[in-house]
């Protein structure tokens, strides 16, 4: 069993596809990006001022992602979007834009300018870059809010800086993961994509969330909560599925050579040292539940029993439910081994331990650990909530689910604890 373990993780490492940056990277994304100037008139037509900041385009049908304040008109005042599609803020360069959706809250909003030129689109990553990595803030950061419009050169700029933190509650009212970092951004470049070393988006630089009193700390919205978004409007994006290393220098290639070597000696020595597999069960009931699955892991869809007797067997839960939509039935059997792990459940296989094909799921949904008597539930900040017994939780603040107790999942699921 010990040797069959390890040769799936060295198959997994070596066959894992890597993608090597260079210059050209961040230049094809840099054409992504473009400048949104947002015209204010007042109700009589009156032309009162121009916003500008920066929106990346994120597919073929002229859909951009930028700022809900990049976008929004001041109080008593009407917008109008523009895209300059061009090298300077010229008139022929200006094209039309519509506003799709927005959120104050997330400082997210989408808008659509189908008049632009052929150009390439970005490309997200789920997987975010370690802290202290190498990222880049791309966007406009010398053109700001003005009363006239000059036809000045517009070309997007690249500043370079490092991750330093994920926080998972949001920051100054923004209700969605930020990433911290320490690249040099002002407003110019709100809306702005934030890139690791290969180009792609690993978040929405925000320039107007600033830390009180502090210089260098800067903090853009995570990416997922776009992706999320994207997913419930029906909006194609693409997404990176190569992990992204720098250069490709034969100092950089043997760096990440030496990588994988101290990675495969790693799962070597972890290997070896297993005394036992972790146990894992699904009861699958009806079509919908054989979706639930642990990555990696091949169940069958008959329930697994359960010894009371076996030494090994470990205080145990059951969650029962149906799906809204269907009518289906739902039921997973947790272990306490497994939640004092830890178990994230949402609709990305990648991403969770179990996965649910359920559009209104966010793709990490919700986290579950150990409690004494109980199961804590942690909501991941997901778009359409996480309620136990009706109450929504607020996300990154875990809640005890007491058995008896309801868990609902997007107004689309919902699950008993039993024990």
């Amino acid at each position: 069993m010990k040797i069959k373990l390890l040769f799936i993780l060295l198959i997994f490492i070596t066959g894992t596809e890597v993608g090597l940056a260079t210059p050209e990277d961040l230049n094809i994304t840099k054409k992504s990006v473009l400048n949104i100037i947002n015209a204010m008139t007042d109700n009589n037509g009156q032309l009162i001022g121009y916003g500008t900041g920066t929106g990346f385009l994120i597919n073929s049908k002229g859909y951009l992602l930028t700022n809900n304040h990049v976008i929004a008109a001041e109080a008593g005042l009407n917008s109008s979007l523009l895209v300059v599609d061009g090298d300077s803020i010229a008139e022929e360069n200006l094209k039309p834009a519509k506003l799709i959706w927005t959120s104050k809250e997330k400082d997210i909003a989408i808008i659509q300018a189908t008049t632009i030129s052929d150009r390439p689109t970005v490309k997200f990553i789920d997987t975010m870059p370690l802290i202290g990595s190498d990222i880049f803030a791309i966007g406009y950061p010398g053109v700001t809010t003005s009363h006239r419009l000059d036809a000045q050169n517009v070309e997007a700029v690249i500043n370079k800086g490092s991750l330093s933190l994920l926080i998972n509650e949001g920051i100054n009212g923004i209700a969605t993961q930020v990433l911290q970092h320490d690249v040099p951004i002002n407003p110019g470049n709100s809306g702005g994509p934030l890139v690791d070393v290969c180009g792609s988006v690993i978040g929405i630089n925000t320039a107007g969330v600033v830390s009180r009193g502090i210089q260098g700390v800067f903090y853009a919205s995570h990416i997922q909560a776009s992706m999320d978004i994207l997913d419930r409007q029906n909006i194609a994006y693409e997404v990176n599925s190569t992990n992204c290393a720098m250069g490709t220098t034969g100092n950089s290639r043997d760096i990440l050579w030496l990588s994988v070597l101290a990675v495969l000696v790693f799962l070597f020595t972890i290997a070896f040292s297993f005394r036992k597999p972790r146990e894992k069960i699904i009861c699958s009931i009806e079509s919908y539940t054989q979706y639930l699955r642990r990555q990696g892991n091949n169940h069958s869809n008959t329930p697994q029993p359960i010894n009371p007797t076996s030494p090994s067997q470990s205080k145990t839960w059951q969650l029962s439910g149906r799906v809204k939509t269907t009518n289906e039935k739902l039921e997973l059997i947790l272990t306490e081994n497994e939640l004092r792990q830890g178990i994230t459940i949402g609709r990305n296989q990648q991403l969770c331990d179990y996965s649910i094909p359920e559009k209104k799921l966010s793709r990490k949904h919700l986290r579950l650990s150990y409690q004494k008597n109980g199961i804590l539930i942690e909501d991941l900040n997901s778009g359409n909530g996480t309620y136990i017994d009706n109450q929504r939780l607020k996300p990154g603040k875990p809640k005890i689910l007491n058995i008896g107790s309801h868990l609902n999942l997007a107004n689309v699921i919902t699950f008993r604890l039993n024990q």
